[in-house]
């Protein structure tokens, strides 16, 4: 955004916040399984609460280790009960290690894929490649055998069901006891870093902020699905604002909520919320499904801070203290004008 090329005009600032984040581990497992006709199901019970990586990321991560499309992939859901376990998702986990699970299931499928198609064709496994449902001699592509003849042949012949079931638990660095204390569990790989900035204009008259523009930078490490992954952080920043400038829950001296509803709540509306400008930095993590790294709760953090030292840039008040509603800002513009 040319930062330090912004000129500086009256009642109009400019602001910075960066945020450091991890990728959530905890326990997962997932099935992946090929059909009698060929057909590839992922199973899991992991849930997906809004941001789609389940029903993106993940299939895709699937698709790109046996050679297929995304949607060839059939996503079996359910209660951990009746599917596999997994922790629950939260901690900007959901591509990170569902889709390093999925991965490696589809990874071992695809072994046994392999192997099943080398004894066919009289090659060794490295010999080979796969698309679109079909397991092909790298040097002869007309020689090939198809999903759906192996695994038919596997369900009705010989051999059974050609499936891979993992359990998956990420690993964890130990932190030094000296530097912390308290911690339930150790460090997660996967590490992200994030850097939004912002130009706001400040009314000394209403103490109205209103956003000129937003950048918002994040280090995801490989991006499985870029369209998906602007739109988090899209969201992540609108909820961030929100925060920042109107949210604020109320609660009585017998702990009721005295704003329960949209009308007292302020949540900002699509009117309300500027044009923000995703920017995705990719870094691989070893540790991640081709590199990936989580993006889920830092797209959220910064905005509070980026506005509030905007503001401070643009009257020279500091505010601390959420939601920095133009009362409050107009409640601090005029004390600072009485000293």
């Amino acid at each position: 955004m040319g930062w330090r090329n912004i000129k500086k005009q009256e009642n109009v600032g400019k602001g910075m916040a960066c945020i450091f984040w991890l990728s959530g581990g905890w326990a997962t497992s997932a099935t992946v399984k090929v059909n009698e006709d060929g057909t590839v199901s992922l199973v899991t019970g992991a849930v997906d609460m809004g941001t789609g990586y389940l029903y993106t990321s993940v299939p895709q991560i699937v698709a790109e280790e046996l050679g297929l499309n995304a949607e060839d992939i059939n996503l079996v859901q359910g209660d951990t009960d009746r599917t596999t376990y997994d922790h629950g998702i939260g901690g900007s986990r959901g591509t990170f290690t569902i889709g390093r699970v999925a991965q490696m299931a589809a990874s071992k499928v695809r072994e046994e894929l392999f192997k099943e198609a080398a004894e066919r064709l009289g090659v060794f496994p490295g010999d080979l490649a796969t698309r679109d449902g079909w397991i092909f001699l790298k040097a002869d592509p007309e020689k090939m055998v198809s999903f759906a003849e192996i695994s038919y042949d596997r369900h009705i012949k010989k051999g059974g069901p050609i499936f891979a079931s993992i359990q998956f638990l990420p690993e964890m660095d130990e932190i030094d006891p000296k530097r912390v204390k308290g911690l339930s569990f150790t460090a997660f790989k996967g590490n992200t870093l994030g850097c939004h900035a912002a130009i706001v204009k400040v009314n000394p008259d209403t103490g109205h902020v209103e956003i000129k523009r937003y950048v918002a930078a994040h280090d995801i490490g490989r991006a499985i699905n870029p369209m998906a992954a602007e739109g988090q952080i899209e969201g992540g920043v609108s909820m961030g604002i929100g925060f920042a400038l109107s949210e604020n829950l109320l609660i009585g001296d017998k702990g009721e909520v005295l704003n329960p509803n949209f009308s007292d709540y302020k949540l900002l509306t699509s009117l309300d919320v500027p044009e923000t400008e995703p920017v995705i930095v990719e870094v691989p993590a070893a540790y991640g499904p081709f590199g990936a790294k989580g993006l889920g709760e830092p797209t959220m953090a910064p905005p509070a801070a980026v506005i509030g030292n905007a503001i401070f840039d643009a009257t020279g008040i500091r505010m601390r203290h959420t939601p920095m509603t133009p009362e409050s800002v107009f409640g601090q513009i005029s004390k600072r004008l009485r000293k």
